[in-house]
């Protein structure tokens, strides 16, 4: 187990079969993020999306939950969507490119800023260290991008994946 606070960058991409702006309608309603992300159990939002609205999260590994909070940084709506979690500096993108295919989803966390001494303490005493961690997130950004895409394309096709016309 490392007790360095060096954080990598992650992420994880996947080409979603529809127009951007319904992808944003699935990623920017933050109360669903619980249907794709292994991590994030609620995500709460203190008012409006926009640059500045907080939110209020718990999350888990395992038998493991916590509580934190984040701050949204950048709405910009059919691209982006942005925000810091505020105990460990990690810095979160949803970016949404269009594609031959529809949207290329990239969902990435940015945790090169300096972790605080304690979210660090954290991680390597409840969490299993960084690097487990870091690859516990690695997995679960994969699972999410592509929970994400299943779910909007069940929605934009439910006849191909053997639902009723």
């Amino acid at each position: 187990m490392t007790s360095t606070t060096a954080r990598r960058a992650l992420s994880a991409s996947v080409e979603v079969d529809a127009d951007p702006l319904a992808v944003w309608d699935a990623i920017s309603n933050l109360r669903r993020m619980r249907q794709w992300s292994p991590q994030c159990r609620i995500m709460f939002p203190l008012g409006r999306l926009k640059a500045g609205t907080r939110t209020l999260n718990i999350n888990r590994k395992g038998r493991t939950f916590w509580p934190t909070t984040s701050t949204i940084l950048v709405v910009a709506v059919g691209s982006q969507l942005t925000f810091r979690t505020d105990s460990n500096q990690a810095v979160w993108t949803y970016q949404l490119n269009r594609s031959p295919s529809g949207t290329l989803v990239t969902l990435r966390r940015d945790a090169s800023s300096h972790t605080p001494k304690v979210s660090a303490w954290l991680v390597n005493r409840v969490l299993g260290g960084i690097e487990e961690f870091d690859e516990t997130v690695r997995c679960g950004m994969n699972e999410t991008v592509l929970r994400i895409k299943q779910s909007i394309e069940a929605q934009a096709h439910p006849t191909q994946l053997g639902g009723r016309a």
